[in-house]
C-alpha cells in the first residue's frame, strides 16, 4: 500500500528507496505471497516507463494470478496494487 501511495503521489526519489528497503526484507525476512519477490522489478518496469500500460497491467496481473495459484483469492478485492492501473 506504501508504494502504491508514494507512486501515486509522485515521490519517486522516496519509492526507489522504498523498493531497496522492501527488497532487501524480503530477502532477508522472506515473503507471504509468492509474487512478493517480483515487486521491486515491476515497480522499477513501471518508474522507467511510466506511459507504458503494460507495466501496470503486469504487475496487477502477477499479484492476482499469484493469489489464485496460493489459494487466496480472498485478498484479491484488498490488492492496492490494483490501483495502479490508469
Amino acid at each position: 500500500t506504501e508504494l502504491v501511495a508514494h507512486f501515486r503521489l509522485g515521490n519517486i526519489d522516496l519509492l526507489d528507496s522504498k523498493l531497496k528497503f522492501y527488497k532487501k526484507h524480503i530477502e532477508k525476512n522472506g515473503s507471504i505471497f509468492s509474487f512478493e519477490n517480483q515487486i521491486p522489478a515491476l515497480f522499477q518496469k513501471i518508474i522507467n516507463n511510466p506511459d507504458d500500460k503494460s507495466g501496470y497491467d503486469t504487475i496487477v496481473e502477477t499479484s492476482i494470478n499469484s493469489f489464485v495459484a496460493d489459494k487466496k483469492n480472498v485478498y484479491i478485492k484488498y490488492n492496492p496494487l490494483l490501483f495502479l492501473r490508469k
